[in-house]
């Protein structure tokens, strides 16, 4: 009896000390995650591309939500909080990019399998002079065209891959989207900054807000592409 006892409080201290183990080491091992995590970003050939869009696009999320608190001026409001809705979709398609840029493997469409073969009989039921076919042979035809190669994804961080990501992908297509919707969206804040009464103190705060906004923007309209070619520079 007192074996079974001993026996049974050993198992439940056993089980509590697992337990406990296992709570404290969580947060270590959601660290550890993070830091792996982390070390990727920092060690992708894209990390340029990555500073530069994250660097233009977080004072536009910070405004937008220190601008909460703040209603006396609606258009200037709304617009900033808009606009960090806006700078969130390029931090999330920036990623997105980066991220199907190093995708492993490689997929190819059916446009580019090779050159197919045609069975075919010959009609010919005896023997001739030069050459000597059976009916039921195989016979392949070549195929003289080029096949196209536009749809191949290519290795990971391959010009394929870049070309692929860019023109044919599909989450690619709907970033593009918003970034149109983005710069009219630029535009009609530059319309409201510029018709707001300079004398109204209590838009003093939102209108600095947007000027910095609106700068960043800009920035990042006419230099995204340089950043980008310059990370491209970087793939292996």
């Amino acid at each position: 009896m007192a074996a079974v006892v001993c026996t049974t409080l050993g198992d439940v201290i056993n089980s509590s000390c697992k337990a406990v183990s296992q709570v404290i080491c969580l947060p270590c091992r959601a660290l550890n995650l993070g830091c792996e995590k982390l070390g990727d970003v920092l060690c992708t050939p894209m990390m340029p591309f990555i500073a530069f869009t994250f660097g233009l696009m977080t004072p536009s999320l910070v405004y937008g939500i220190r601008a909460i608190d703040n209603y006396n001026c609606p258009d200037l409001f709304r617009w900033l909080i808009t606009n960090a809705v806006f700078a969130i979709f390029h931090m999330v398609g920036c990623l997105y990019i980066v991220q199907k840029l190093k995708e492993p493997g490689s997929v190819v469409s059916n446009s580019a399998t090779t050159a197919p073969g045609i069975a075919a009989t010959t009609g010919l039921e005896g023997k001739t002079d030069s050459i000597k076919m059976e009916e039921g042979d195989y016979v392949r035809i070549s195929n003289n065209f080029s096949v196209p190669q536009d749809h191949e994804r290519g290795g990971p961080n391959s010009i394929n891959r870049v070309k692929h990501v860019l023109c044919y992908d599909k989450g690619m297509a709907v970033y593009i989207v918003v970034i149109l919707f983005w710069l009219v969206w630029v535009c009609i804040g530059i319309n409201r900054r510029f018709s707001v009464d300079d004398a109204n103190a209590a838009c003093d705060e939102l209108t600095s807000y947007m000027n910095v906004t609106i700068i960043c923007g800009y920035i990042w309209m006419t230099m995204v592409g340089l950043a980008f070619c310059c990370s491209f520079l970087c793939l292996r």
